[in-house]
């Protein structure tokens, strides 16, 4: 089962979108993602909760 994500789901203007075999690996794209991208973003708890309403399994 695959897992995706699309940083334009969370209403960033940013073309970021990742699928991943495990949820992990996906975590890592995501963190390593905010890093590179959106250095202002602060990746907290909250931010990983609503990180994590956006992912999708397939």
């Amino acid at each position: 089962m695959a897992y995706t994500i699309r940083c334009a789901d969370s209403g960033a203007d940013c073309p970021g979108e990742f699928a991943a075999e495990t949820r992990e690996e996906l975590d890592r794209h995501v963190e390593m993602h905010v890093q590179m991208a959106h250095p202002d973003m602060v990746f907290d708890e909250n931010t990983k909760a609503a990180v994590d309403g956006l992912v999708r399994q397939r």
